[in-house]
């Protein structure tokens, strides 16, 4: 009796990338929502700090925009294509290594003192990089997305080229811009941008 080879398949499609965002996204929002329980509940000795959490309403909405939006939109149309889709595993997995690098972790809830402000900026240096990268490796598979994908949620919600500029490419370059200041109130304005951008895409304003 012969024994039948089987040849290991890479699964491009639409369900098998869900299912793996799926994951992804739903263990990084619980630790969201779990660190923020942590820090209500340790008030007293937590130092206030609104950009922190600024950031967190951020990646709350943002991962919201890609796990319904987003992300069913560019797989379907990018199956079966090896290259789109190991830009979108690098665009997936960037957010998540961003988002953990402001949040506080498990030593810094262990603290006596959780100082939120030094939390916030004992990795700045490394967001402009991660950003940039997100956004080339984004925009693209948007361009070889295009002729297949017309209706990009990041074209479609905006209705001319000027709102797709001021939502998308204004904000980010403030916020790009303004990371390398140590000032809450402008880390409190971009922080108010970017929720705002990903906010009007999800609801298509």
């Amino acid at each position: 009796m012969q024994k039948e080879h089987r040849i290991m398949k890479f699964n491009y499609d639409y369900a098998t990338h869900q299912w793996v965002l799926s994951i992804m996204v739903g263990f990084f929002l619980s630790k969201v929502i779990t660190t923020l329980a942590k820090h209500i509940s340790n008030r007293e000795n937590t130092t206030f700090y609104l950009p922190y959490y600024l950031q967190m309403l951020m990646a709350f909405i943002y991962f919201i925009y890609v796990w319904y939006g987003y992300s069913p939109t560019i797989s379907l149309a990018g199956e079966g294509q090896r290259i789109v889709f190991l830009l979108m595993i690098i665009g997936d997995l960037i957010p998540v290594l961003f988002f953990q690098l402001v949040l506080a972790d498990e030593e810094d809830l262990q603290k006596e003192i959780v100082d939120l402000e030094t939390v916030y900026f004992r990795n700045i240096k490394v967001w402009p990089a991660l950003a940039i990268v997100y956004f080339i490796v984004t925009g693209i598979n948007e361009y070889l997305l295009q002729d297949v994908m017309p209706d990009s949620i990041m074209i479609i919600n905006s209705s001319s080229f000027g709102k797709l500029v001021f939502r998308i490419v204004i904000p980010v370059s403030v916020y790009l811009i303004t990371i390398f200041w140590k000032n809450e109130r402008w880390h409190t304005y971009t922080a108010v941008l970017m929720c705002l951008t990903f906010g009007s895409l999800i609801f298509g304003y």
